[in-house]
């Protein structure tokens, strides 16, 4: 599993991510890590939705660790990605979800050329 340096859907205000189980439990596990990214590209007014890498740094590490829920707000520079899990061989669990507009948009993304849609699903 793997995510590329992104910001959510335009109608997210708030995101979460809650871990539900360790990764590191096997012997030469690597990655599952989520990457939160500074940008620092030329568009700071309007920034993409999904910068290239060399246009972010990145600002935190936060390790999957059972029991660990993570809050944060959405808004144009809320880039996040997850490292490229390897060497693992069981498999992810956690719950993500967000507080979402269900019409309507952030008003942290007013004025932005750039619309991202929300798609509504649930997965079991």
């Amino acid at each position: 599993y793997s995510r590329e340096i992104h910001r959510d859907s335009d109608a997210r205000v708030f995101v979460f991510l809650l871990y539900l189980n360790d990764l590191e439990v096997e012997a030469g596990c690597t990655g599952g890590e989520l990457l939160l990214h500074n940008y620092e590209g030329d568009e700071q007014g309007d920034p993409p939705p999904q910068p290239p890498f060399d246009q972010t740094s990145i600002l935190e590490e936060v390790q999957p660790k059972s029991g660990r829920l993570l809050i944060f707000e959405n808004n144009r520079y809320s880039y996040h990605s997850v490292r490229k899990m390897s060497g693992f061989s069981g498999e992810r669990f956690f719950c993500y979800g967000s507080f979402t507009l269900l019409s309507g948009r952030n008003n942290s993304f007013s004025g932005s050329r750039y619309q991202l849609s929300t798609d509504f699903k649930m997965y079991l």
